[in-house]
């Protein structure tokens, strides 16, 4: 069986170290003019090693992660140069170990009426049968219900990123949203949903989308491209603005900004089968990074490397993070 392109082109984890390893040497402040030209020469010895150090380019200009800083667990006590380089280098490491970064699992939707649904997995996209593009995260269902007169995605649970594409037939056909608490008409766009145990939340990363609350008292609202909300079946809360780094995980990513360690856990157990959880003695702790989304054990080996804890596992499905 031929390996698919994506997957040949895809550099090893030792060509990724490398350059993980150049862009931490490059952006410590001391990098000399010999340095720049040992960079220059690894550069050019490898088409994978161009690959490689193009995707920490687009990983940090997409996720808004300047170097030196990328990766870097803030913890909330002093540390030595030495120590802030080597955890910068160390979950730097992880942010481009894992597929997410170079792509994940694809699938097509042509079929009217495609029931779609995640388990606890790395995002995945789907190609729909106008051209539309959807990524649904971890725990989403789905359901693809285009016919003659609109082109419908029903959000039964979780949370879908959507890039609509031109209808391809005569008659446009509008594309609609629908979530428990209403429709989301999109008008050109790429926005995210997600369905919350109470209510919704929407958020617009380009172009505009329509807001009707199932209660036709709740009214009309266009949520403009750089604007986020959460609406229920009888309201809609007024817009904020939105960060385009909420939209990490479509990616296969999990971004974190100075995040407490008890919350970047709980997030990554959405991706994760079993049990996982983290001892309040160090849910304060922050972090910070871009970290995959497929590679769960390997995130966490780094935390365990990078902060002050330990990794406890009674099993694989039942992991606590605790202090060391």
């Amino acid at each position: 069986m031929p390996v698919p392109a994506a997957v040949a082109r895809r550099p090893s984890p030792q060509v990724l170290d490398q350059a993980a390893d150049w862009l931490v040497r490059l952006t410590a402040g001391d990098a000399t003019d010999a340095d720049r030209e040992a960079w220059r020469r690894w550069l050019a010895a490898d088409p994978a090693h161009a690959r490689a150090w193009e995707g920490i380019e687009a990983l940090t200009q997409k996720f808004g992660v300047v170097p030196p800083r990328v990766g870097l667990a803030a913890l909330d006590r002093p540390q030595s140069l030495a120590r802030r380089r080597a955890l910068e280098k160390l979950v730097l490491l992880v942010s481009v170990g894992g597929a997410g970064w170079f792509g994940y699992r694809h699938l097509a939707a042509d079929a009217d009426g495609t029931l779609l649904h995640t388990g606890k997995e790395a995002p995945r996209e789907v190609s729909l049968a106008d051209g539309t593009r959807v990524v649904l995260d971890a725990g989403t269902r789905l359901e693809v219900a285009f016919d003659a007169t609109q082109r419908l995605l029903v959000l039964g649970e979780g949370r879908v990123l959507v890039e609509t594409a031109t209808d391809p037939a005569a008659r446009h056909r509008p594309f609609v949203v629908a979530t428990r608490d209403g429709r989301l008409t999109a008008l050109g766009t790429r926005f995210s949903v997600r369905q919350c145990s109470q209510g919704s939340r929407l958020a617009v990363y380009d172009g505009a989308v329509e807001i009707r609350p199932r209660d036709p008292a709740a009214g009309v609202q266009v949520l403009q491209a750089g604007q986020r909300t959460r609406f229920d079946a009888g309201s809609i809360a007024p817009a904020r603005p939105v960060d385009e780094q909420m939209a990490a995980w479509a990616s296969g990513m999990l971004f974190a900004d100075r995040m407490p360690l008890g919350a970047f856990v709980e997030q990554l157990a959405h991706y994760r089968h079993g049990w996982l959880r983290c001892d309040p003695a160090v849910a304060g702790l922050r972090i910070s990074g871009a970290f995959p989304l497929d590679d769960t054990d390997r995130v966490l080996a780094a935390l365990a490397d990078a902060l002050p804890v330990r990794i406890d596992s009674l099993t694989r499905y039942w992991v606590t993070v605790g202090p060391r």
